[in-house]
């Protein structure tokens, strides 16, 4: 197909490129309320929520999620252990992600997967 025309495949279909599509600005509704009743305003409402009062629940999610992308498997009960020992070490560093990561490299599991 060599008209001499830019053209694009959709769908199968070879179609001549027009005019990109327009969307219209649609403002978006940063602000929201949790079940518990704390409201939130935008990324920083959220940020700040988490800190205060979420931070646990945060930096053990995180670290079980970071363990399970280095392990390249899912996390079992046999690993709370290792989740409990890393939390430790995270926030003993002051939430630094690089010793985070060596710690996990170090782990037990780590090393024997």
């Amino acid at each position: 197909v060599s008209s001499g025309t830019p053209s694009t495949f959709n769908n199968g279909v070879l179609k001549k490129r027009g005019k990109p599509p327009t969307f219209e600005k649609v403002p978006v509704e940063a602000e929201a309320t949790l079940p518990s009743g704390a409201e939130l305003r935008g990324i920083e409402g959220l940020k700040q929520h988490l800190l205060e009062h979420e931070r646990d629940r945060f930096v053990r999610a995180f670290v079980r999620r970071l363990l399970a992308y280095g392990l390249v498997r899912s996390l079992e009960l046999m690993d709370n252990d290792t989740v409990d020992s890393l939390v430790g070490t995270f926030e003993e560093s002051g939430y630094q992600l690089d010793e985070l990561i060596v710690a996990i490299t170090q782990s037990e599991p780590f090393l024997t997967k």
